[in-house]
């Protein structure tokens, strides 16, 4: 080969990328980076410099948790050439869960080099603090926190030392967080986890036990039953994790609570209380018997998480769920205690079939003769019958048949 052609070669060599599951994917060329502390062995890569910028500076653990106070480093990747059997030199795993991430081959590891230390301050300082990707530990952040803490990534990356790098064993295990460890343990296949089992740290342990102990093997299954009926050695938050409907005896987890404005002290409402597993929506909810349906009393976004369309989806959680909790007993599902400024909102997801009503009231408004209830909050006019059966009380209490589905007219 001239040696023309093969720096040609060499230059536009390609990415080999394979799935999580080991097949081959499409190979694609251009440059990837790798954020994280200045003495990291990279992990993951991404075409996006600013997640990299993120990565670096915050760290890429979700949760309500500390930022990582990283010596920041951006490793970067060109086109990576050819090995000596003329395939390319080193390999990628495209991370399912996230687009356009990848993470390195063990076994082909690919060579980055060191972004300069003026064009990483050039960088951060182009990156501004007013959003971050929701994949970020400064996600969980106020834009305040996150101005300090490039300060003092500043500083470190000066100095060439970082400082608090690992999270705790609890703060691992705390509810809602998700590190790159965490994925791999989900991902963890049944062999490794029985010849690994020893191995593994204890809240590794504790992790795969309160989240997969259905698919453990069997001897650790009976090694551990009665700690799983007891909460032990499981941390609470994983126990709650299993159960986001919650009651005076068993309150939610609060680590996400300065983000909320209405709901800051959820544990405090009493009754049945719901919080989102990634603790980002939080609401209060009821049983009501008497009319067959789940009441959803109160419902909050956390502040990171508002503006992003993510509300019906939150919603749909606590109502799925929320029914669930009561054995699906409940056929009926309405809102209540509807404010004024939000009643367009919610009379829209009635519209849209996720509710069956809206109220400004505490309870579903019904007609005199309890045949029909109203449908939209602020709306005086506009009713229809029952979809559902009634409870027998319900029922006897207006003379209507006890077993009847209602057709709405």
């Amino acid at each position: 080969m001239k040696p023309f052609d093969l720096a040609w070669r060499l230059l536009k060599a390609p990415y080999d990328v394979t799935t999580q599951a080991g097949l081959a994917s499409e190979p694609f060329e251009g440059t990837l980076y790798s954020g994280g502390d200045v003495e990291d062995t990279p992990k993951y890569y991404t075409p996006s410099l600013e997640r990299a910028l993120q990565y670096a500076l915050y760290g890429s653990a979700t949760g309500d948790i500390p930022m990582r106070e990283t010596s920041p480093a951006i490793r970067v990747v060109q086109d990576p050439g050819f090995d000596e059997e003329g395939l390319p030199a080193g390999s990628l795993i495209a991370d399912s869960q996230l687009r356009n991430s990848y993470m390195q081959d063990p076994n082909k590891p690919i060579q980055g080099q060191l972004m300069s230390d003026d064009d990483l301050r050039a960088h951060i300082a182009n990156l501004g603090t007013d959003a971050t990707i929701g994949d970020s530990t400064g996600f969980f952040h106020s834009e305040q926190d996150r101005k300090r803490h490039i300060e003092g990534a500043l500083q470190r990356l000066r100095d060439k030392k970082g400082s608090r790098l690992d999270l705790t064993d609890s703060e691992k295990m705390t509810g809602g967080v998700s590190t790159g460890r965490h994925d791999e343990l989900d991902a963890m296949d049944f062999d490794d986890i029985s010849s690994g089992w020893d191995f593994l740290e204890d809240w590794e342990r504790s992790w795969l036990l309160a989240n997969r102990f259905d698919e453990l093997p069997m001897w650790v299954q009976e090694q551990y039953q009665d700690d799983v009926k007891t909460g032990e050695p499981m941390d609470l938050a994983f126990r709650l994790l299993k159960a986001p409907v919650y009651t005076d005896d068993n309150p939610p987890p609060m680590q996400q609570s300065r983000h909320y404005e209405m709901l800051p002290e959820l544990d405090k409402m009493g009754g049945y209380m719901w919080q989102s597993e990634d603790g980002l929506a939080r609401g209060t909810l009821r049983p009501d018997y008497f009319l067959n349906s789940l009441m959803i009393n109160n419902f909050e976004m956390a502040g990171p998480v508002r503006g992003q369309n993510k509300s019906r989806q939150y919603l749909q959680d606590m109502i799925d769920q929320g029914h669930g909790h009561f054995g699906h007993e409940l056929t009926g599902t309405h809102v209540t205690n509807v404010e004024s400024h939000t009643a367009d909102f919610w009379n829209k997801l009635v519209d849209e079939g996720m509710l069956d009503g809206a109220h400004e009231r505490a309870n579903i408004r019904t007609n005199l003769d309890g045949d029909q209830h109203f449908v939209y909050a602020y709306d005086k006019e506009t009713k229809q019958p029952w979809n559902h059966e009634l409870s027998e009380d319900y029922a006897d209490y207006h003379g209507l048949p006890t077993d009847a589905v209602y057709d709405n007219i």
